[in-house]
Protein backbone atom coordinates (compact mmCIF):
# COMPACT_ATOMS: atom_id res chain seq x y z
CA UNK A 1 0.00 0.00 0.00
CA UNK A 2 1.31 3.09 -1.19
CA UNK A 3 0.96 5.63 2.03
CA UNK A 4 2.87 8.60 -0.02
CA UNK A 5 0.55 8.40 -2.65
CA UNK A 6 -2.14 8.12 -0.64
CA UNK A 7 -0.81 11.68 0.86
CA UNK A 8 -0.84 13.03 -2.67
CA UNK A 9 -5.00 12.07 -3.34
CA UNK A 10 -6.85 15.69 -3.49
CA UNK A 11 -10.06 13.45 -3.75
CA UNK A 12 -9.33 11.78 -0.29
CA UNK A 13 -10.65 14.36 2.16
CA UNK A 14 -13.83 14.99 0.02
CA UNK A 15 -14.87 11.54 0.20
CA UNK A 16 -13.73 11.21 3.75
CA UNK A 17 -16.30 13.89 4.31
CA UNK A 18 -19.47 11.84 2.65
CA UNK A 19 -18.13 9.05 4.64
CA UNK A 20 -17.89 10.72 7.99
CA UNK A 21 -21.46 12.88 7.57
CA UNK A 22 -22.74 9.37 6.38
CA UNK A 23 -21.48 7.76 9.73
CA UNK A 24 -22.66 10.30 12.11
CA UNK A 25 -26.68 10.20 10.35
CA UNK A 26 -25.84 6.45 11.82
CA UNK A 27 -24.83 7.54 15.12
CA UNK A 28 -21.17 5.91 14.93
CA UNK A 29 -18.79 7.13 16.84
CA UNK A 30 -16.10 9.42 14.98
CA UNK A 31 -12.90 7.16 15.65
CA UNK A 32 -13.91 4.09 14.80
CA UNK A 33 -15.65 5.64 11.63
CA UNK A 34 -12.45 7.87 10.80
CA UNK A 35 -9.81 4.60 11.73
CA UNK A 36 -12.21 2.22 8.89
CA UNK A 37 -12.06 5.37 5.99
CA UNK A 38 -8.14 5.30 6.93
CA UNK A 39 -8.01 2.08 6.17
CA UNK A 40 -9.89 1.97 3.37
CA UNK A 41 -7.99 4.53 1.57
CA UNK A 42 -5.26 2.96 1.98
CA UNK A 43 -6.43 0.36 -0.01
CA UNK A 44 -7.85 2.50 -2.45
CA UNK A 45 -3.93 3.73 -2.84
CA UNK A 46 -2.33 0.56 -3.65
CA UNK A 47 0.14 0.76 -6.40
CA UNK A 48 -1.53 -1.79 -8.75
CA UNK A 49 -4.63 0.83 -9.34
CA UNK A 50 -4.87 2.74 -11.97
CA UNK A 51 -8.81 3.39 -12.60
CA UNK A 52 -10.60 1.60 -9.27
CA UNK A 53 -8.79 4.97 -6.97
CA UNK A 54 -10.40 7.48 -4.70
CA UNK A 55 -10.97 9.24 -7.72
CA UNK A 56 -13.48 6.82 -9.72
CA UNK A 57 -15.28 6.66 -5.95
CA UNK A 58 -15.78 10.66 -6.05
CA UNK A 59 -16.60 10.34 -9.70
CA UNK A 60 -19.05 7.81 -8.99
CA UNK A 61 -20.65 10.00 -5.79
CA UNK A 62 -20.83 13.02 -8.29
CA UNK A 63 -22.80 11.27 -10.47
CA UNK A 64 -24.81 10.17 -7.78
CA UNK A 65 -25.88 13.78 -6.32
CA UNK A 66 -28.16 14.98 -8.92
CA UNK A 67 -30.20 11.99 -8.63
CA UNK A 68 -30.01 11.90 -4.87
CA UNK A 69 -33.80 13.21 -3.79
CA UNK A 70 -35.17 10.37 -5.47
CA UNK A 71 -33.00 7.51 -4.01
CA UNK A 72 -34.41 5.24 -0.91
CA UNK A 73 -31.86 4.66 0.98
CA UNK A 74 -29.08 7.51 -0.16
CA UNK A 75 -26.98 6.63 2.31
CA UNK A 76 -26.60 2.86 1.26
CA UNK A 77 -26.01 4.33 -2.26
CA UNK A 78 -22.83 6.40 -0.80
CA UNK A 79 -21.32 3.40 1.32
CA UNK A 80 -21.77 0.86 -1.69
CA UNK A 81 -19.93 3.30 -3.62
CA UNK A 82 -17.17 4.08 -1.25
CA UNK A 83 -17.10 -0.41 -0.52
CA UNK A 84 -17.85 -1.19 -4.12
CA UNK A 85 -13.84 -1.40 -4.41
CA UNK A 86 -12.33 -2.57 -1.62
CA UNK A 87 -10.78 -5.20 -2.94
CA UNK A 88 -9.12 -4.88 -6.31
CA UNK A 89 -7.20 -8.26 -6.94
CA UNK A 90 -6.24 -7.97 -10.86
CA UNK A 91 -5.22 -11.39 -10.95
CA UNK A 92 -8.60 -12.54 -11.71
CA UNK A 93 -11.19 -10.82 -13.57
CA UNK A 94 -14.07 -12.47 -11.07
CA UNK A 95 -14.71 -12.82 -7.42
CA UNK A 96 -13.43 -8.98 -6.18
CA UNK A 97 -17.11 -7.91 -5.38
CA UNK A 98 -18.26 -10.75 -3.20
CA UNK A 99 -14.77 -9.92 -1.26
CA UNK A 100 -15.56 -6.35 -1.17
CA UNK A 101 -18.97 -6.67 0.04
CA UNK A 102 -17.45 -9.02 2.91
CA UNK A 103 -14.76 -6.19 3.72
CA UNK A 104 -17.90 -3.95 4.58
CA UNK A 105 -19.34 -6.28 6.82
CA UNK A 106 -16.63 -6.63 9.09
CA UNK A 107 -15.81 -3.32 8.98
CA UNK A 108 -19.94 -2.58 9.53
CA UNK A 109 -20.32 -5.36 11.89
CA UNK A 110 -17.48 -5.50 13.81
CA UNK A 111 -15.46 -2.18 13.86
CA UNK A 112 -18.27 0.46 13.55
CA UNK A 113 -20.52 -1.76 15.12
CA UNK A 114 -23.73 -0.19 13.10
CA UNK A 115 -27.06 -1.37 14.75
CA UNK A 116 -29.16 -1.06 11.40
CA UNK A 117 -28.70 -4.35 10.10
CA UNK A 118 -31.08 -3.48 7.21
CA UNK A 119 -28.75 -1.15 6.39
CA UNK A 120 -25.92 -3.18 6.49
CA UNK A 121 -27.25 -5.98 4.50
CA UNK A 122 -28.49 -3.31 1.75
CA UNK A 123 -25.07 -1.88 1.27
CA UNK A 124 -23.51 -5.21 0.94
CA UNK A 125 -26.36 -6.20 -1.72
CA UNK A 126 -25.85 -3.28 -3.59
CA UNK A 127 -22.15 -4.12 -3.86
CA UNK A 128 -22.91 -7.57 -4.81
CA UNK A 129 -24.80 -6.46 -7.69
CA UNK A 130 -21.63 -5.10 -9.89
CA UNK A 131 -20.61 -9.16 -10.13
CA UNK A 132 -22.88 -8.94 -13.21
CA UNK A 133 -24.75 -5.25 -13.40
CA UNK A 134 -28.30 -7.03 -13.84
CA UNK A 135 -31.47 -5.49 -12.28
CA UNK A 136 -35.02 -5.59 -12.42
CA UNK A 137 -35.41 -1.03 -12.35
CA UNK A 138 -39.14 -1.42 -11.73
CA UNK A 139 -38.13 -3.75 -8.68
CA UNK A 140 -35.30 -2.24 -7.50
CA UNK A 141 -34.83 1.61 -8.43
CA UNK A 142 -31.73 2.33 -5.75
CA UNK A 143 -29.95 -0.68 -7.10
CA UNK A 144 -30.61 0.29 -10.75
CA UNK A 145 -29.40 3.84 -10.06
CA UNK A 146 -26.36 2.48 -8.02
CA UNK A 147 -25.48 0.36 -11.35
CA UNK A 148 -25.93 3.72 -13.44
CA UNK A 149 -23.69 5.74 -11.62
CA UNK A 150 -21.11 2.84 -11.39
CA UNK A 151 -21.00 2.94 -14.88
CA UNK A 152 -21.71 6.62 -15.69
CA UNK A 153 -17.94 7.25 -17.30
CA UNK A 154 -18.76 4.95 -20.00
CA UNK A 155 -20.78 8.06 -20.81
CA UNK A 156 -18.31 10.59 -20.37
CA UNK A 157 -16.99 12.71 -23.70
CA UNK A 158 -14.23 10.35 -25.61
CA UNK A 159 -11.00 12.02 -24.10
CA UNK A 160 -12.36 11.01 -20.45
CA UNK A 161 -13.43 7.29 -21.50
CA UNK A 162 -10.22 6.79 -23.33
CA UNK A 163 -8.64 7.70 -20.48
CA UNK A 164 -10.11 5.66 -18.23
CA UNK A 165 -9.74 2.83 -20.69
CA UNK A 166 -5.85 3.61 -20.59
CA UNK A 167 -5.91 2.95 -16.61
CA UNK A 168 -7.55 0.01 -16.71
CA UNK A 169 -5.03 -1.25 -18.89
CA UNK A 170 -2.55 -0.86 -16.50
CA UNK A 171 -4.56 -3.20 -13.70
CA UNK A 172 -4.20 -5.64 -15.86
CA UNK A 173 -0.08 -6.41 -15.74
CA UNK A 174 -0.64 -10.21 -16.62
CA UNK A 175 -2.26 -9.31 -20.01
CA UNK A 176 1.54 -8.65 -21.10
CA UNK A 177 0.77 -7.52 -24.43
CA UNK A 178 -1.38 -5.62 -26.47
CA UNK A 179 -3.38 -8.24 -28.17
CA UNK A 180 -3.75 -10.11 -25.17
CA UNK A 181 -5.33 -6.69 -23.51
CA UNK A 182 -8.00 -6.20 -26.45
CA UNK A 183 -9.24 -9.65 -26.80
CA UNK A 184 -10.17 -9.79 -23.00
CA UNK A 185 -11.17 -6.46 -23.51
CA UNK A 186 -13.62 -7.37 -25.95
CA UNK A 187 -14.57 -10.45 -25.16
CA UNK A 188 -15.38 -10.30 -21.29
CA UNK A 189 -16.60 -6.63 -21.71
CA UNK A 190 -17.11 -4.74 -24.94
CA UNK A 191 -19.09 -7.35 -26.79
CA UNK A 192 -21.28 -8.54 -23.87
CA UNK A 193 -22.60 -5.26 -23.48
CA UNK A 194 -23.11 -4.16 -26.76
CA UNK A 195 -25.37 -7.35 -27.19
CA UNK A 196 -27.97 -5.48 -24.68
CA UNK A 197 -30.76 -3.76 -25.51
CA UNK A 198 -29.76 -1.10 -22.67
CA UNK A 199 -26.41 -0.36 -20.72
CA UNK A 200 -28.19 1.69 -18.28
CA UNK A 201 -31.51 0.73 -16.10
CA UNK A 202 -32.82 3.89 -14.23
CA UNK A 203 -34.86 6.53 -15.49
CA UNK A 204 -31.88 9.47 -15.08
CA UNK A 205 -29.46 7.86 -17.02
CA UNK A 206 -31.74 8.22 -20.75
CA UNK A 207 -30.95 7.89 -24.51
CA UNK A 208 -28.27 10.12 -24.92
CA UNK A 209 -26.47 8.73 -21.95
CA UNK A 210 -26.75 5.59 -23.91
CA UNK A 211 -26.07 6.72 -27.06
CA UNK A 212 -23.12 7.91 -26.16
CA UNK A 213 -21.93 4.77 -23.74
CA UNK A 214 -22.44 2.37 -26.82
CA UNK A 215 -20.70 5.09 -29.26
CA UNK A 216 -17.47 4.86 -27.10
CA UNK A 217 -17.52 1.43 -26.84
CA UNK A 218 -17.74 0.60 -30.09
CA UNK A 219 -14.86 3.35 -30.97
CA UNK A 220 -12.58 1.82 -28.63
CA UNK A 221 -13.67 -2.41 -30.19
CA UNK A 222 -12.81 -0.18 -33.24
CA UNK A 223 -9.19 0.44 -32.40
CA UNK A 224 -8.66 -3.06 -31.50
CA UNK A 225 -10.44 -4.76 -34.69
CA UNK A 226 -7.42 -5.66 -36.70
CA UNK A 227 -5.63 -7.57 -33.62
CA UNK A 228 -9.37 -9.68 -32.68
CA UNK A 229 -9.21 -13.21 -34.06
CA UNK A 230 -13.32 -12.68 -34.21
CA UNK A 231 -15.82 -11.05 -36.42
Amino acid sequence: MDAKRLERNKEMPRVCAMYCDTMHRLKIRQKPARDCFARLALRYAEPHRHYRTLSRVLHCLEQLSPHSESANNLDALVMAIIYQDAVCDTTAFQGNEEKSAKYWLFDAEQVLEIGDKKFVKEVARLIRLTAHHQVDASLDSDGALFLDVCWAILAEDAEVYDSYADRLRLEYPRLKTFDDWAFARVVIFIDPLLCQDRIFHSRHFGDREEQRAKANLMEERFRYQHLLPIP
